[in-house]
């Protein structure tokens, strides 16, 4: 049953990166999770273990929720890094300094992100 939730979402990784591409990140994660929670509930009401192999194969093939959340994060820690916004405060060790935001690494990190 695992092997094959991983094999769909192997091959479903790149139909769902054109998929945010051409829909938008929001609009992707919301129809993945949709077709995760919808997908969820008929592999409960499987009983024979053939249609449960089905079901989780197509588990893994409508799970985008991954791409888009990986994305979100590296936008999100992206924009948190150049703008130096620490709104929540986060980041500065507590002591108010905001030092992990201004260290002499950052500049390494951001030339080793993919885009």
């Amino acid at each position: 049953l695992g092997s094959s939730f991983t094999l769909g979402r192997t091959l479903g990784f790149h139909p769902w990166r054109m998929a945010r591409q051409t829909l938008g990140d929001r609009t992707a994660l919301l129809l993945s999770l949709l077709l995760s929670a919808l997908l969820s509930v008929i592999f409960g009401t499987r009983t024979s273990f053939a249609s449960a192999v089905i079901t989780r194969f197509l588990l893994g093939l409508g799970n985008g929720i991954s791409g888009a959340v990986k994305r979100a994060a590296i936008d999100r820690a992206r924009t948190k890094t150049i703008s130096g916004d620490d709104s929540d405060g986060s980041n500065d060790g507590g002591d108010g300094s905001d030092a992990a935001n201004h260290s002499s690494s950052d500049e390494e990190e951001k030339e080793g992100w993919a885009v």
